[in-house]
């Protein structure tokens, strides 16, 4: 079990949601292969709905795809394109 990490000090200039959105994705670089909304809130520290939001527009932008069968989280197409593009 991986521990919850604090969000670290943050600019005047920058959106919590982005930042959020920015650790949300970076979580399934630490070998997580598909994440639910629960798992996220817990490690992300922040409240469920929050995660919900997060992952419903991560979602809509293809940068995340829900599992139909467990309905856990993982990256979306929209990420792999992203990556070959650099």
């Amino acid at each position: 079990m991986t521990d919850i990490q604090e969000p670290p000090q943050r600019a005047h200039s920058t959106l919590s949601s982005v930042a959020n959105a920015a650790r949300l994705l970076k979580e399934f670089s630490k070998g997580n292969r598909a994440l639910g909304v629960t798992e996220l809130s817990r490690r992300l520290g922040v409240g469920k709905s929050t995660a919900h939001r997060l992952v419903n527009t991560l979602t809509e932008e293809r940068l995340l795809e829900q599992d139909p069968d467990t309905g856990a989280y993982r990256l979306g197409l929209a990420m792999y394109e992203l990556g070959t593009s650099v």
